[in-house]
């Protein structure tokens, strides 16, 4: 064991100036027991074994924060593919129960529970954080905590008209000309939205997403819907809210229309069919408000009910 212990001493020489070691104070999270700078020893050999004894030392920290983390891991509530960068996903696992109002409004979320849930550091919990403060869906407040953000309305309005001035040129282009040779594929994505309509509103959220999205990728736009996407979870939100309340043979009727004039090459009959599905909101808003007051952000002397429909647009 002494003559390891001697080799392990005459390979570190190779590579390090113990009385270096002497000029530099150890980082606290691999602190030795003894006296602060108690390995300065009067001979180099003297040293140069304690820098050892602080080398083990390390390992030794680094092995226990290693099985911690694979606790971690065999206890986590929700997986995370190791393989792949942890930051993005858990920022996509978050949003997505945000989205869903698993996480509510004003519920407190601290980066050890999140951490602790997916087995991983806090590390990539905190850069996750950081990314959906930025797209208003978490208040991090120092010395505080995070805290999940209420639904603003004036959010919802905004992503609803940017949604609608970006879906209403892609379906003009669908109807004159690019659309053709999509028109199955729309159809077919509607008949999921009917088959889930009845007995799955998440997996009729979902082919309602598919369904707009693949109206996109049909004439090369599947990046800007993607950018569309980060701007309206708070819309989403209030979908996810209104699970029961939104009609959705209503709005399956409406996807129909939208694909009729496409269908037809009729642009201006598809533009109209696809700017009033996507108004429809703005009708059930003041009733989901109303009936979910603790979601949302205070409205302004009940601006949520001035909300009116005009010809080419919205407006309080």
């Amino acid at each position: 064991m002494k003559g390891g212990h001697d080799a392990l001493c005459a390979r570190l020489a190779d590579v390090v100036d113990p009385d270096e070691i002497v000029r530099s104070k150890p980082s606290p999270r691999f602190a030795h027991s003894g006296p602060p700078f108690a390995f300065a020893g009067p001979t180099r050999s003297g040293r140069m074994h304690h820098l050892v004894y602080l080398y083990g030392s390390m390992v030794a920290t680094l092995q226990e924060e290693n099985r911690i983390m694979l606790v971690k891991r065999d206890t986590a509530i929700h997986e995370v593919d190791q393989t792949a960068p942890i930051g993005p996903q858990v920022r996509r696992a978050l949003r997505e129960r945000i989205i869903r109002n698993d996480l509510k409004p004003d519920q407190k979320i601290s980066e050890s529970e999140i951490a602790a849930q997916y087995g991983v550091s806090r590390q990539p919990v905190r850069e996750a954080f950081i990314r959906l403060s930025d797209e208003g869906l978490v208040t991090i407040l120092p010395q505080r905590g995070t805290r999940v953000c209420r639904i603003g309305l004036a959010a919802v309005r905004d992503a609803r008209f940017i949604r609608e001035s970006i879906e209403a040129d892609i379906t003009r282009l669908l109807a004159d000309g690019q659309g053709a040779d999509h028109v199955d594929e729309f159809r077919g994505l509607i008949d999921a939205q009917r088959r889930a309509a009845d007995t799955d509103p998440v997996e009729f959220i979902r082919a309602d997403e598919a369904f707009h999205r693949a109206m996109a990728d049909a004439v090369g736009k599947g990046g800007l819907w993607r950018k569309v996407q980060s701007l309206k979870s708070q819309m989403d939100r209030v979908r996810f809210l209104a699970l029961g309340q939104f009609p959705v043979r209503k709005l399956i009727d409406q996807h129909a229309a939208i694909v009729d004039g496409i269908a037809a090459g009729d642009a201006d009959g598809a533009e109209v069919a696809l700017r009033h599905h996507l108004r429809e909101v703005l009708s059930d808003l003041p009733h989901i408000v109303r009936t979910n007051p603790d979601f949302f952000d205070a409205a302004t002397d009940g601006a949520e009910d001035q909300i009116v429909k005009l010809k080419g647009g919205e407006t309080l």
